[in-house]
């Protein structure tokens, strides 16, 4: 009787034991990894969702859980503030957060780093009358151009594009309008040309599209521009991608960016662990949404990035024989 007490009694010790300190030890093994994605009904979230399922089933020792959030501006705040692992933001976004431009001017977020480019673009689309004599961006010297809400993204930007062909607000006649007075504006006579940059199929763009016979104009600009401006990339807007638009438009773009921060928790072997799952494992994230169809690849995976690659991420892209480019070493 003494001898089968004192065996239930160390099977409970040894159980307590294990309960103790063998589980939690079991369960601190998975790192967290909270992706910040955007709205759950939009292309962002499906996405972050098919990332997380592929780091969950083929990447021991990690739990990826995607996250909702109110945009991709509030991905770059909460990497900054380390409140999540990884984050889907435009290069443009990240690259002012990290050298401190615009908004984040007082307080910079130089713990950003980069993992890999995805393929939302968000092109410039510049639009004219089909009748108007303007054939290139060097017509608008001195006439009246759309420049979009004034402080916006859109008319920052465009302001970079005009600096690039020789213009400023002094050479042509800028109107800052909203973009639901587009369409107005064209009608009522009051601008020659407007400049948009952002997501193909915007509503304002369609009934602009469909309400006046219209042009868009190429943007060609020198390497100088992309040396100056590195998160821009190359662009091609397919012909017939809106009604009466028979014909390919050359342009520049940003790109959607797959981010991280130094502050994460992630180290360089973990970095380079999760590349190596997520990019094996392509197709199986890459069809999360049609938007992503045939834009997403792994040789432009470092195409377009706004800040410096993790280190991690140099390890994995210098080993796959990728050329690093100098702006891009952390």
């Amino acid at each position: 009787m003494k001898r089968l007490f004192s065996s239930k009694v160390t099977f409970l010790l040894i159980l307590f034991l294990l309960i103790c300190f063998v589980l939690p030890a079991t369960a601190a093994q998975d790192k967290r990894i909270s992706i910040g994605t955007a709205s759950k009904d939009g292309i962002y979230y499906p996405l972050g969702s098919a990332i997380s399922e592929v780091i969950n089933k083929y990447c021991s020792g990690f739990k990826a859980i995607p996250e909702v959030s109110t945009g991709l501006s509030e991905n770059i705040k909460k990497l900054g503030e380390d409140n999540i692992e990884m984050g889907i933001s435009y290069s443009d976004f990240s690259y002012a957060a990290y050298n401190g431009m615009g908004r984040y001017k007082d307080s910079p977020i130089v713990s950003l780093r980069s993992l890999f480019a995805l393929g939302g673009f968000q092109p410039f689309q510049i639009f004219t009358l089909v009748d108007s004599d303007i054939k290139t961006i060097h017509d608008f010297r001195g006439k009246r151009i759309g420049m979009g809400p004034q402080g916006s993204s859109g008319e920052i930007e465009g302001k970079k594009v005009l600096e690039f062909y020789g213009l400023d607000y002094d050479s042509i006649q800028p109107v800052f309008i909203s973009y639901n007075d587009v369409v107005k504006s064209f009608k009522g006579g009051t601008i020659d040309a407007f400049i948009h940059r952002g997501s193909l199929h915007s509503s304002f763009l369609i009934k602009l599209i469909s309400t006046i016979k219209v042009r868009m104009i190429p943007v060609n600009v020198p390497d100088e521009f992309f040396k100056k401006y590195p998160y821009y990339v190359v662009h091609v807007i397919p012909k017939k991608t809106y009604k009466n638009i028979n014909y390919k438009v050359q342009t520049i773009a940003v790109r959607m960016n797959m981010l991280t921060s130094i502050k994460s928790g992630l180290t360089e072997d973990d970095i380079y662990q999760l590349l190596q799952v997520i990019w094996k494992r392509e197709k199986k994230w890459t069809s999360a949404h049609t938007a992503f169809k045939n834009k997403i690849s792994f040789k432009d995976a470092i195409l377009g990035l706004g800040v410096p690659l993790h280190p991690g991420a140099v390890k994995f892209y210098k080993e796959k024989g990728f050329s690093i480019p100098e702006n891009l070493l952390p």
